[in-house]
């Protein structure tokens, strides 16, 4: 489903570079981070989503409400504040999810910041500690710059995937419309030049340099396909 961003935004008028740090379901989440922000005159954006279908047909829960964008700097000052909170929180360490989990899978989650908040990751080393399985400070760096290396490297082209979507825009353009290969040029555009954001705010390209390659592959010869596509008509017009 198509969804368009408002330029409205609430939160003060920041200038630089954003980047998405996180969604939420309902104006009461949006407020309260914003107010928190403030307080810590961190600058940010939060804009508010429209989707293309009216919520009286979509629902209200399943789409979020708004994004929140943070300067890229500004990621791993915001993380950390969210880290102190949640664990001033009593009541939300005592009630998070996590309590059931064991050392190992805590471990993991660890292991793993890109996929979880801030908040989280809080929660997880403290309950480590709990069970008397602290991590030293070098240890936890360790793992930062290893899980950060395996993200810049960028994750690897699936090629099962890969060949079935460019099938798909081939067959499609074929059989039914040319302009179908302007999919063809938005998928390799996506393998070749998609950025990810890290936790620290730092960009990297989504995909391996294999995937890349193959992205830029897929790129030209969709641009190709659809020159051709045009060309072909009065090609044939102007010998016949």
């Amino acid at each position: 489903m198509s969804e368009i961003l408002d330029d409205q935004f609430m939160g003060t008028k920041p200038t630089g570079e954003f980047e998405f740090f996180r969604d939420f379901f309902n104006q009461e989440q949006a407020t309260a981070f914003s107010e928190l922000l403030d307080a810590h005159e961190v600058p940010h954006k939060i804009e508010p989503i429209k989707t293309l279908l009216d919520n009286t047909i979509t629902g209200t829960g399943l789409m979020p409400h708004s994004i929140l964008k943070l300067r890229t700097k500004d990621f791993t000052k915001v993380n950390q504040l969210l880290a102190d909170k949640a664990l001033a929180d009593k009541a939300f360490v005592e009630g998070h999810y996590f309590q059931e989990y064991t050392a190992a899978e805590l471990l993991e989650v660890v292991q793993k910041p890109d996929e979880w908040n801030a908040e989280d990751i809080a929660v997880a080393k403290h309950l480590l500690e709990v069970q008397g399985i602290p991590i030293a400070q070098d240890k936890l760096q360790s793992i930062e710059d290893e899980r950060r290396k395996s993200f810049e490297l960028g994750k690897p082209f699936n090629l099962g995937t890969g060949l079935f979507y460019i099938t798909a825009v081939i067959l499609t353009s074929l059989l039914f419309n040319h302009l179908f290969w302007v999919g063809g040029i938005g998928l390799g555009w996506y393998y070749w030049m998609d950025k990810s954001v890290y936790v620290d705010g730092k960009r990297y390209f989504t995909y391996d340099p294999k995937g890349r390659n193959i992205g830029k592959v897929i790129f030209f010869m969709a641009c190709l396909a659809l020159i051709l596509s045009f060309l072909a008509p009065i090609g044939i017009d102007f010998l016949f």
